[in-house]
């Protein structure tokens, strides 16, 4: 993300509780702000939680908007106009509004753990974004760590029942993930990004 693009870009996310999906949005937000983007998250999760975090961190390198599930579709063409990268936090479940959100959003990524029931929701949520013409990515979060470059067998049974559906699936390691080099995937009050967004 060095090169601002030169279109307003936006980035849907969808999971279920407790997948990583509000973590990995702030993550993406903090890499998108950092490379020099005005990023926005447009938190529609229930749970607020990218409000709550955005609440209490010391000078957020991006800003955060939180609305209902319904005001986002509507919401979604005024963000382009000010910001360079938007990032919506949508509820784990589908609601009214969730298609209108998936057929305008640039982007649609799924967030997953590697288990039986995480996968199984992931695969419910690629089609009912794939009937409204959407072509979701897959990323596999919290995943346990590779040993000896092999991959665990969660990981792997995860990766094939995904991939053998035409799925683009990425996983994270979490050991990785939480290491102290990779400060933009932890959550809590510290700042996520030295560089403050501009003005629109």
């Amino acid at each position: 993300m060095s090169e601002k693009p030169t279109k307003a870009r936006v980035l849907a996310l969808w999971g279920k509780g407790g997948s990583g999906k509000t973590t990995s949005a702030l993550a993406i937000a903090s890499l998108s702000a950092t490379a020099g983007h005005r990023t926005l998250i447009v938190d529609a999760d229930p749970q607020r939680s990218a409000s709550e975090w955005h609440s209490v961190s010391e000078n957020p390198a991006f800003a955060v908007h939180s609305t209902d599930v319904g005001q986002v579709a509507s919401l979604m063409e005024r963000a382009r106009a000010r910001y360079d990268v938007v990032i919506i936090d949508n509820p784990p479940a589908c609601y009214a509004g969730s298609a209108e959100i998936a057929k305008r959003a640039d982007l649609s990524l799924i967030v997953a753990r590697p288990f039986r029931f995480d996968v199984t929701l992931a695969i419910e949520w690629v089609g009912r974004l794939q009937r409204v013409g959407t072509i979701p990515l897959v990323a596999l979060t919290a995943a346990p760590p590779s040993r000896l470059n092999t991959e665990p067998p969660s990981v792997k049974a995860a990766r094939a029942v995904e991939a053998g559906r035409g799925f683009i699936v990425a996983s994270a390691d979490y050991a990785s993930a939480h290491s102290p080099r990779t400060d933009s995937t932890r959550f809590g009050r510290r700042q996520y990004g030295q560089q403050q967004p501009r003005p629109p």
